[in-house]
């Protein structure tokens, strides 16, 4: 799982007073996210020779600019949008890994779409904070404790799922 922003590791903070922290792309390596990916599943079918499958990755594409440097992350200072490329970046670099994977003994790997349920975190203690509703591939308008988006409000992000589901590929 990746973000551009998330709860501060080092010091967290607490339910109602988390404190974040923001990344670069640069910080994160998220440019070169897809090799990693490669270079992961190569490693586990060498070390533990089975064919390897990556059930859960997951990249948020929301970013946050702490505009009135108050540590604290106000609605207003989320870009929905920041990330946006991010996703198609990476998938569309597995794609054109495609035969390298299938050599390093990736067999199959399925993006995060967004979250399991609305009530996973009453109390709201998600390390990914806002950016919990704008990881993977899409978005929603979900909140926090309210299960009024638990059937849809959903937001596909970009081209990305032409990566995942083929429409790029031959």
């Amino acid at each position: 799982m990746v973000a551009q922003f998330s709860r501060n590791p080092s010091d967290p903070g607490g339910w109602s007073t988390p404190n974040p922290i923001a990344y670069t792309e640069e910080n994160l390596g998220i440019n070169y996210l897809a090799q990693r990916i490669a270079n992961f599943s190569a490693y586990l079918s060498e070390t533990h020779h089975k064919p390897v499958f990556l059930p859960y990755i997951s990249i948020a594409t929301a970013t946050w600019t702490d505009s009135n440097n108050d540590g604290q992350l106000s609605d207003d200072e989320v870009d929905k949008e920041g990330w946006k490329h991010i996703p198609d970046t990476i998938y569309g670099g597995l794609d054109q890994q495609r035969e390298q994977l299938h050599t390093n003994g990736l067999f199959g790997y399925l993006p995060m779409a967004l979250f399991d349920d609305p009530r996973h975190d009453y109390g709201g203690y998600q390390y990914f904070m806002q950016n919990e509703y704008h990881l993977g591939l899409i978005q929603t308008g979900a909140e926090d404790e309210t299960d009024k988006y638990i059937y849809g409000d959903l937001v596909f992000k970009g081209s990305v799922l032409d990566y995942i589901f083929g429409a790029n590929n031959p």
